[in-house]
């Protein structure tokens, strides 16, 4: 949840969280919620910021993929890939980017890859990349698995998935 309204007990005093992730997001449910109030609220807004600059993931390794040519030799390699297909806009995006480093070390048998699905939309289309995140395995060229978004919200997820996959 991006703003908790969290009220004491005299009810007088809303705290606020505000998340800098979505400033503009927060801001809008901040004035949506503040609406409502009864004019004798006091409203004290506590902001807390988190790191996106340039965010992959703290721990990410990542490599990112910009051209459809870097992106065909990157899948026809020998060795098996994983591409997250994601967007800068994108709120479940930057939440796995959150939590994919841990994963990203644990299973190192794949070479691991991100895409901009904006940047490259005719390469989401062609491998069927409806949602985002979602990631896709391959091996030799070929899709052997894919990890829809609404089955990626979570690192227990994505961890059941890359265990459940038979290459």
């Amino acid at each position: 949840m991006l703003i908790h309204f969290l009220r004491k007990k005299n009810r007088n005093l809303i705290y606020v969280f505000q998340s800098s992730l979505f400033p503009a997001f927060s801001q809008y449910l901040i004035q949506k919620k503040l609406k409502t109030l009864p004019p004798n609220k006091l409203v004290c807004t506590l902001t807390f910021s988190l790191y996106t600059e340039g965010m992959k993931g703290w721990d990410s390794t990542m490599q990112s993929i910009t051209t459809a040519q870097q992106f065909y030799d990157v899948i026809s390699d020998q060795s098996r890939s994983i591409v997250k297909f994601q967007a800068g806009w994108c709120p479940d995006c930057r939440v796995m980017d959150m939590f994919i480093g841990p994963i990203e070390e644990k299973y190192d048998e794949y070479e691991w890859y991100d895409v901009d699905r904006d940047v490259l939309p005719e390469i989401a289309e062609k491998y069927d990349v409806m949602g985002i995140p979602s990631l896709l395995v391959f091996e030799n060229g070929e899709k052997k698995a894919h990890l829809h978004s609404a089955n990626a919200k979570s690192p227990d997820q994505v961890a059941d998935f890359l265990e459940g996959i038979t290459i």
